[in-house]
């Protein structure tokens, strides 16, 4: 079974966390821009996703990747604490999205929306 993760912010191909992660160790399937209900706030350094009511349009890039390569990016999102994911339908099949875990304390209000 192939592991497949959306990205859309430092692990973007050009981005700061790219080629740490996933330059030349996964393969680019897809740039596009997915309908889903989530939000992107900037976090200060980095965008975040949070849950939303609504859809939003957002850029992703979907890529392939082994499983050291996806525990990787586990741990780099802090994932289960600081970042959850969700299972998201893309041209390139079905596929990880990482969005910021809500239980934070007063995530939504602290920052301000992201374009």
């Amino acid at each position: 079974m192939a592991l497949r993760i959306a990205v859309y912010g430092s692990l973007r191909d050009g981005m700061g966390n790219h080629h740490w992660h996933l330059k030349n160790r996964a393969k680019k399937l897809s740039t596009e821009v997915v309908n889903v209900p989530f939000n992107m706030i900037d976090m200060g350094g980095f965008p975040g996703l949070v849950m939303d009511e609504v859809n939003h349009n957002i850029r992703i890039e979907v890529y392939e990747v082994s499983m050291p390569v996806y525990k990787g990016v586990e741990r780099l999102e802090g994932y289960p604490r600081f970042y959850d994911r969700q299972a998201i339908e893309t041209s390139a099949g079905t596929a990880d999205l990482y969005f910021l875990n809500q239980s934070s304390e007063g995530l939504e209000s602290r920052y301000s929306g992201y374009a």
